[in-house]
């Protein structure tokens, strides 16, 4: 499974954002200098877990001696943590991954990740006693971070060791996800040191748990290349007693992780400018619902939060989400219900082809998203990225959703001139027949109560066919010419 991957991950390979890429690249500058004679039939002898006084051992063929005498046991730190959300079982303890913890570290800061309780919301680490805290931080001596997480709904001064613990670890494998797909020290990711890799650096991710000044909430306050993010993880508690744990949703540490990303890749990582209209706002909020959903396999986004086991945080489950390109601005252009069309579509991509395939493609689209892209450019974004690959498997995943071959789109920092045009078409090449027309044109003025409004749909057909037009949603009053398109309103005063 996804999540076993992940979450079961041990000393792994030579990580380019680790030192262990230097003991390799030194093991085998070692090994090259020896006669290629030495090494065939060598033998690796194995023997019973001895635990800090493991070793691998290689020894010659020719003579027996010792080749390489290296010890199994590795300085990386493990904590007790969710594999998901409270709801996916209890915490089991699990090993850190290389470069987390600073070298000799006992508490919960490294390259990629500072995190800290700050209860009373200063944007600093707490500094009263608390449980296994130092400075806020969770500490263990022994790089074993394991403490009581509690049931998940409840948040004591007991559980916030625990709380901390599950975040940094979370966060971590945020980093470590993303520098996989792509997102390394040019594209403007977090860390402190970039190894001479270009970028910036001094901006591991501040986490902040039990945030006082985020109620019922988190978020991700994203900053060019080189200052220091922050990602902050409150308290539910909306259903009082039980007070549930934003730092213990894996899911919604992603949801916000992500936001980071889409921020630094769009614009490129000194801008981060380029998620503030309406259409971009939305896209930001889906591509995190999605990554959030796809790397821990939970379509139900903030089930646990809510405690809704149907549709979670959002108006239905990712997987099982009817709405299209047509349902954008329902309700009021809010941009989390906005964006579950978008986060539904990549779950199609998803579904089509598969987890692996899928996020690294959609990543990779990132990249040539333009600044502030509409859902069409979003769209042709991954189509680019894919080139040709997966041409019939992804059309048909956007056309389900509205965004088919005919979508066009406008956007804008206000509803009256952002437009969408949904279309359910596929290309000719794909799907030979009658094409539906295109909606060429833009509203180039905003309507006003107590002023009368008109806007002159044009479009244009490929087929050459004659075209009518047909209000089928729209406030009391207003109409639409069926021969020239020309929409009138008469508002209200």
């Amino acid at each position: 499974r996804r999540r076993s991957r992940w979450l079961r991950k041990r000393r792994g390979p030579c990580l380019p954002n680790t030192k262990r890429r230097r003991e390799c690249a030194a093991s085998a500058s070692a090994f090259q200098a020896l006669p290629s004679s030495r090494f065939e039939g060598a033998v690796r002898p194995t023997s019973a877990d001895a635990g800090p006084n493991s070793y691998e051992l290689l020894l010659a063929a020719d003579d027996g001696s010792l080749l390489l005498r290296a010890n199994l046991v590795k300085e990386m730190g493990a904590g007790r943590v969710f594999g998901g959300t409270p709801l996916a079982g209890p915490p089991e303890v699990q090993d850190f991954g290389e470069g987390w913890l600073n070298e000799g570290s006992t508490v919960t800061t490294g390259n990629n990740i500072d995190a800290y309780s700050d209860v009373d919301g200063n944007n600093q680490p707490d500094d009263f006693g608390l449980p296994g805290l130092v400075g806020g931080r969770a500490s263990a001596e022994d790089q074993s971070f394991n403490f009581n997480h509690g049931d998940g709904r409840d948040a004591g001064p007991d559980t916030v060791a625990g709380a901390v613990t599950n975040a940094f670890y979370h966060a971590n494998l945020a980093h470590d996800f993303f520098y996989e797909l792509g997102f390394r020290e040019l594209e403007g990711n977090f860390q402190t040191a970039n190894f001479d890799r270009g970028g910036e650096g001094d901006d591991a991710v501040l986490v902040e748990v039990h945030d006082g000044a985020t109620r019922n909430n988190a978020n991700f306050r994203v900053r060019p290349d080189g200052l220091t993010p922050r990602l902050q993880l409150g308290l539910w508690t909306v259903d009082r007693p039980q007070v549930r744990d934003f730092a213990l949703d894996a899911t919604a540490i992603m949801h916000e992780y992500v936001h980071g990303v889409t921020s630094r890749t769009l614009g490129g990582p000194d801008d981060i400018s380029c998620l503030n209209q309406l259409q971009s706002d939305a896209l930001s909020e889906g591509w995190s619902d999605y990554f959030g959903a796809s790397f821990y396999d939970a379509p139900i986004f903030g089930d646990y939060i809510t405690d809704d086991r149907q549709n979670g945080v959002r108006r239905a489950a990712i997987d099982r989400n009817p709405r299209t390109y047509l349902d954008f601005g329902n309700p009021r252009f809010q941009q989390h219900a906005n964006g579950e069309i978008w986060a539904s579509t990549l779950w199609d991509i998803r579904a089509a082809l598969g987890a692996e395939v899928a996020d690294r493609l959609i990543f990779q689209a990132l990249l040539i998203t333009p600044c502030d892209p509409t859902y069409v450019e979003a769209r042709d974004a991954i189509l680019t990225m894919d080139a040709g690959a997966n041409e019939a498997a992804l059309w048909a995943a956007f056309a389900a959703r509205g965004l088919g071959f005919a979508a066009s789109a406008f956007n804008s920092r206000n509803a009256a001139t952002t437009t969408f045009n949904a279309n359910f078409d596929q290309p000719p090449d794909l799907v030979p027949g009658n094409r539906s027309p295109q909606v060429t044109s833009v509203p180039s003025d905003r309507a006003f109560f107590g002023e009368a409004y008109s806007y002159p749909v044009r479009s244009v057909d490929a087929d050459g066919d004659e075209r009518s037009y047909e209000m089928v949603a729209g406030p009391p009053g207003m109409t639409v010419n069926a021969q020239t398109g020309e929409v009138t309103w008469e508002s209200p005063t």
